[in-house]
């Protein structure tokens, strides 16, 4: 029986501090967010009070390499040249009739 009655005291002990140490762990939390809102207030009457200059805005053209504008530079197309028309097996009057180039893929052959 003494033994219950000293299990009882340990555990109704134990029990009023964690809740003596969660409370003082909820107004820890509390001061530091208090804390926390107090410097973003702060802060933020500072950023709008302050005078601010814009930023000076500098463009930067984008630079050429000197081998595009070479001579003997081969454009080869798309993909390496894969769907190159140079490549064509069809080769068309290009200075021709417009009406000749569009239909000349439908004539029948003979």
């Amino acid at each position: 029986m003494k033994l219950m009655m000293l299990g009882m005291m340990l555990k109704s002990k134990l029990s009023t501090f964690m809740m003596v140490f969660g409370t003082l762990l909820q107004l820890k939390f509390l001061a530091l967010s208090i804390l926390n809102l107090i410097i973003g207030i702060v802060r933020l009457y500072i950023d709008l009070t302050k005078k601010k200059e814009p930023h000076k805005v500098i463009y930067y053209e984008q630079a050429h390499h000197q081998h595009v504008y070479d001579q003997q530079h081969e454009d080869k197309g798309w993909l390496g040249g894969w769907f190159s028309k140079k490549d064509d097996v069809i080769h068309r009057d290009i200075n021709g009739d417009p009406h000749i180039m569009a239909y000349s893929g439908q004539k029948p052959s003979t």
